[in-house]
């Protein structure tokens, strides 16, 4: 026979089950939910990773890029100034070749010379006037002769009055027309000569081509 609390512990015994039926769906719902949360943060946490990886390897691949850049732009400085240091080196043995020269016997030949050279050119003119340099207006009765004999239409040889190193000035009568024959004229071309050939020479080494690090 059944008694009360026979019934009792029964009907405890199947509030405790249900309860635990309940409890545990709860439980299985919860877990479920945090394996989906789990997987959800996982997959957020790998693209956060992913991106900042990203941002990270753009990152330095930008700064790779910019100091790379720094760099040639460095390198060109300093190749740029050792040509212009080495024109400049070259164009002071250059001058004082010049100023010795023109203290030479064969100076006087030479101012002759280019008269000779470029008598066609001068030719066409008709009338000039000849400039020269203080030192050189000695030489005035020389040139004077030799345009004559070259047949050429020389009023008179006139001292310059702007530095000039040597050589001559032609200038026509109506002063429209210049022939610049002065030793500073022939270093001046001489500068861009020599900065062509030794960026060459620099380039044929690779360093402005940035052939050699």
């Amino acid at each position: 026979m059944i008694t009360v609390n026979d019934k009792l512990k029964l009907f405890t015994k199947r509030i405790i089950d249900r309860q635990q039926e309940a409890y545990d769906e709860k439980v299985d719902s919860l877990e479920n939910k945090m394996v989906v949360e789990l997987k959800e943060r996982k997959k957020m946490l790998e693209r956060d990773r992913s991106r900042y990886e990203d941002s990270l390897l753009k990152g330095i691949k930008n700064e790779r890029s910019q100091r790379l850049s720094n760099a040639r732009s460095e390198r060109k400085r300093r190749l740029l100034l050792k040509r212009k240091t080495m024109i400049d080196e070259l164009l002071m043995g250059v001058k004082a070749y010049t100023k010795e020269f023109v203290t030479t016997a064969e100076y006087e030949m030479y101012l002759k010379d280019i008269l000779k050279e470029h008598r066609d050119v001068i030719n066409h003119l008709g009338a000039f006037q000849i400039y020269v340099n203080k030192n050189d207006f000695k030489f005035k009765d020389i040139l004077i002769r030799q345009c004559r004999e070259l047949e050429l239409s020389c009023e008179s040889v006139i001292e310059y009055d702007k530095r000039m190193l040597g050589g001559v000035i032609i200038l026509k009568s109506d002063q429209t027309t210049r022939l610049d024959f002065s030793l500073d004229s022939v270093i001046e071309d001489n500068r861009k000569y020599m900065g062509q050939l030794i960026y060459d020479m620099l380039e044929e080494a690779g360093e402005f081509s940035g052939k050699q690090s």
